[in-house]
């Protein structure tokens, strides 16, 4: 009866420690991010600057570090009001207007500062960018 409890804890230690390691093992592989591409990323509005409660064309230039275009990549941005902890109302998706130029329309609620956050992918690698934007 000792040997069986004995080798029932073993077994019990043993299997918890192996699930210990599987679990770990699999957390910390999708932790590791690409690293950044380096595209440079221009943000114009039209108008300028942006009015709230007026749509407004956002536009964005990517470029590659050598100032080649970034085409046929997907881009997005997501404006947050930084004074307002109201979060953003999402990922706002682009369409490529012309080789590099990503542009989508947007709605500002709100006047005051807007932290623009553009994530770009593309097949040369990944960039992330804030930029910030008034809107009166």
């Amino acid at each position: 009866m000792i040997l069986t409890r004995l080798a029932s804890t073993r077994f019990l230690a043993a299997f918890l420690v192996s699930l210990v390691l599987v679990v770990g093992a699999g957390c910390s592989a999708g932790s590791s991010s690409a690293p950044d591409a380096g595209f440079t990323v221009n943000m114009d509005t039209q108008p300028t600057p942006m009015q709230s409660g007026r749509v407004a064309t956002v536009t964005l230039r990517v470029a590659q570090p050598g100032g080649a275009a970034v085409t046929g990549a997907k881009v997005s941005f997501t404006p947050e009001h930084t004074s307002m902890s109201m979060g953003s109302g999402g990922p706002v998706a682009t369409q490529e207007r012309e080789p590099g130029v990503y542009s989508a329309e947007y709605l500002p609620a709100m006047s005051g500062t807007y932290r623009v956050t553009v994530n770009v992918e593309a097949s040369q690698g990944r960039t992330q960018r804030v930029i910030d934007a008034n809107v009166r």
